[in-house]
């Protein structure tokens, strides 16, 4: 083989394994999305806005809180997002300790 035969070979190689790899990855991802929703692990919309209502802030306020966006926020309470878990847990911590 020569050489420009060669190195397309392993370029063409390389572009299949990252895909492959990004196939797999997104594989894993919905896989674990779907087992949090079946443990209920994400936050209802509902329970994000009933939570933000009973500590009194405005959505500019708990945005802030965990570094998000105004934006980010109203998709969590809208339903057009999930709120990651983690993102939920960090929330209710900061807050009940302020």
């Amino acid at each position: 083989m020569t050489n420009s035969v060669l190195i397309m070979s392993v370029n063409l190689l390389n572009i299949l394994i990252t895909q492959g790899l990004i196939n797999i990855m997104s594989i894993k991802k919905t896989k674990l999305t779907k087992r949090k929703e079946a443990l209920g692990v994400y936050p209802s919309p509902e329970e994000i806005l009933a939570f933000r209502l009973e500590v009194g802030m405005s959505t500019t306020e708990a945005a802030a809180v965990i570094y998000r966006t105004v934006r980010n926020w109203q998709q969590w309470e809208s339903a057009e997002r999930k709120m990651d878990p983690a993102l939920w847990e960090l929330f209710r911590i900061k807050v009940k300790n302020n």
